[in-house]
């Protein structure tokens, strides 16, 4: 392996490769071209041996000079850094139709020479510039009038049962030109087209990685800012909105002008963009709803937690339905609170408890409340992924990242920060109760009443 590996390194230092960073298709050409000698030499050289063995037998002294051209021809094109890689995929392809001509001289117009015809064209097209392809059509036409001058003027021996006539010859000619001018013509086409596909799909990933930036810086301002939570809504408004909106617009429009062009890899690209796209406007919303835990004026109204769950629920739907979970609601009771802060608290905590559950396995989440003296303890308990100890105290901070085990999302957002500050907010206390594999217990206790002294 040591010894391939320094073969290998040999070769693709000879060919001296300039620029790999630009993976167009020139870069391609040479990827195969380099390919092709790797494996090329090491197979002639295996059958050289009994082919050499068998002319030798044969007399065919012709035939063994010209392999041995052909393997020497190899052996510089591998093995030396001169000339250039452009020239050497040149040589290659003359090195191809030397020895067409020969096999046909030697072995006959029907034989594997043929094959070598229509190889000389499949490299053609695949190792030069598209310009090549009328070199590969009279390159075939010049080896079969070679072979037909070969045995007219008795250039070379051919035997009688070899020859062929003229109007034979000219059908087998007409036959290698319409197979040579197919390839010629199409395989360009179609690696054309796989380079618009390839500097589409570069071009696409630049950018996309230039609107990812654009939104990392967007979210660092945001977490450098230590402002009040009005300011910090209108710069999240100034410093998110009008990119997010150019960056969906953006990716919509390629998706829909480019689609019958992208590969199912640039196809999906676009989607995880996109999604992440949706995943920071819900970031902006969630700052929206925090602003809610701050606002200063309440509007108390007696509240149905019943009906507010389902509500909840039913808003949500679409999105709970992607997470294997079952959700098991007891009876609430009605409180006279505000509905938007207890709304966020409802929300926040349901969601997490779903998003956070277990993959591949049915989730149980529960909503039950204990009515104490002076206050209602609700218990939102689910058998998800559970918290590390040591990450509890953690998870209450804005954007803190935690990490968490063989599991997808690796920060906790807003939610939990909003969940606190409204039931602060609300006079009551929230804590967690939580053991790592097996699930987690948030627990709320909220006053029964809010006084109307109190909001003043």
């Amino acid at each position: 392996m040591k010894f391939w590996n320094s073969y290998k390194k040999v070769i693709w230092n000879n060919l001296g490769f300039e620029d790999l960073t630009v993976q167009g298709l020139t870069f391609w050409q040479n990827q195969l071209f380099y390919i092709t000698l790797i494996y090329l030499i090491p197979f002639s050289t295996l059958v050289l041996i009994p082919g050499m063995y068998v002319s030798f037998l044969e007399k065919r002294w012709f035939l063994i000079s010209s392999d041995m051209v052909a393997i020497c021809t190899l052996l510089l094109l591998a093995f030396s850094s001169w000339p250039s890689v452009k020239v050497k995929k040149s040589l290659f392809i003359y090195l191809i139709y030397f020895l067409a001509v020969v096999l046909m001289i030697e072995l006959g117009l029907l034989g594997p020479g043929l094959m070598y015809l229509v190889g000389g064209a499949v490299f053609t097209a695949l190792l030069l510039p598209k310009s090549y392809w009328k070199l590969s059509i009279g390159a075939s036409i010049l080896v079969c009038l070679l072979y037909y001058l070969a045995q007219g003027y008795a250039w070379a021996s051919i035997p009688e049962n070899q020859r062929i006539e003229l109007i034979p010859f000219l059908a087998v000619t007409l036959n290698v030109f319409f197979v040579n001018a197919i390839i010629a013509i199409l395989l360009p086409l179609l690696l054309q087209k796989m380079e618009e596909n390839l500097l589409l799909q570069r071009n696409l990933m630049e950018q996309l990685e230039g609107s990812n930036q654009r939104l990392d810086s967007s979210l660092k301002k945001l977490e450098f800012y230590n402002l009040s939570m009005g300011q910090l809504v209108k710069v999240t408004s100034q410093e998110l909105q009008e990119p997010l909106r150019m960056i969906s617009a953006f990716l919509r429009r390629i998706k829909d002008k480019y689609h019958d062009r992208l590969d199912e890899k640039g196809l999906t690209f676009i989607d995880f963009a996109m999604k992440g796209e949706q995943d920071v406007r819900d970031i902006v919303m969630r700052l929206w709803e925090f602003s809610i835990a701050e606002k200063a004026e309440w509007k108390v109204e007696t509240i149905d937690l019943n009906a507010l769950v389902q509500e909840i629920l039913l808003s949500n739907k679409r999105e709970i339905e992607t997470y294997p979970v079952k959700i098991q609601i007891g009876k609430l009771p009605r409180i006279n609170t505000d509905k938007d802060m207890i709304t966020a608290i409802f929300t926040n905590l349901l969601m997490n408890a779903v998003q956070f559950s277990k993959p591949n396995q049915e989730n149980k989440i529960e909503i039950a409340y204990t009515e104490l003296k002076n206050e209602l303890v609700f218990e939102f308990g689910d058998h998800g992924i559970g918290i590390e100890k040591e990450q509890i105290d953690k998870i209450f901070l804005a954007y803190k990242r935690i990490p968490i085990q063989n599991y997808k999302r690796k920060r906790i957002g807003l939610g939990l920060l909003i969940v606190k500050r409204a039931v602060e907010a609300l006079q009551g206390e929230v804590w967690i109760e939580s053991v790592f594999g097996k699930g987690t217990t948030v627990f709320v206790s909220l006053p029964k009443h809010i006084r109307k002294e109190d909001q003043d």
